[in-house]
């Protein structure tokens, strides 16, 4: 067959197996990825092949296997490329690089549920149902003018705090202080409660802040 005649895909396929077999001699690495090599045959086709894996890879390489992907793990930020997200061993902080800045990525999920009440009388309100199981770290008050309202919040029908909340300044966020219970499992209903008003506040609020898990 003359070289300006074209050959059938199988007799091409039988031409790759048969480079391949001999070591793939004469073929030409045009690009290569992770796992792979992109050849350029003496035919002028094009094939990949997998390369070897080294046997063993350094804290800085990524390694898959059967329990999932390990990062990189390193003791101090690298140089700049948006995208890279590896481990900081000597922190136990897995962080996010954006091209610009680093960033820690939580370990939990840090979040809140709350609510305004408008021209507040005594009164309980279910604000938020649970998707998941997660944890209460603090509840918070506000009132806009006065003090003295009395406010609390509950996980169905169990108070998650020790005492109520006793509003005492103004328009400043006052923390519920000890709580009585803080597991809080996939299903319950937050709610938020005004136990008596006073100071003729415009609006109370009453926060929740919680963590997942």
């Amino acid at each position: 067959m003359s070289d300006g005649e074209k050959l059938p895909d199988e007799a091409k396929d039988a031409r790759r197996r048969k480079f391949l077999t001999m070591g793939v001699a004469g073929a030409v690495v045009v690009a290569s990825v992770t796992g792979y090599t992109l050849l350029r045959l003496p035919d002028g086709s094009y094939t990949t092949t997998r390369t070897a894996q080294a046997a063993s890879s350094g804290p800085g390489d990524p390694t898959f296997d059967a329990n999932g992907v390990q990062l990189p793990s390193l003791t101090s930020d690298p140089p700049h490329r948006e995208g890279s997200i590896y481990f900081r061993s000597d922190l136990l902080q897995m962080r996010l690089d954006d091209g610009t800045s680093y960033y820690t990525l939580p370990k939990q999920q840090v979040f809140s549920k709350g609510g305004a009440i408008l021209s507040p009388i005594p009164q309980t309100i279910v604000i938020w149902r649970a998707p998941f199981a997660c944890t209460v770290t603090s509840v918070k008050g506000y009132q806009d003018s006065g003090t003295g309202s009395v406010i609390t919040a509950y996980d169905g029908s169990t108070d998650l705090l020790s005492t109520d909340i006793t509003i005492s300044s103004a328009a400043t966020w006052q923390d519920g202080g000890s709580l009585a219970n803080t597991a809080v499992s996939a299903g319950d209903s937050i709610a938020i409660k005004v136990v008596s008003v006073s100071g003729s506040p415009n609006y109370l609020v009453i926060q929740v802040e919680l963590t997942q898990p």
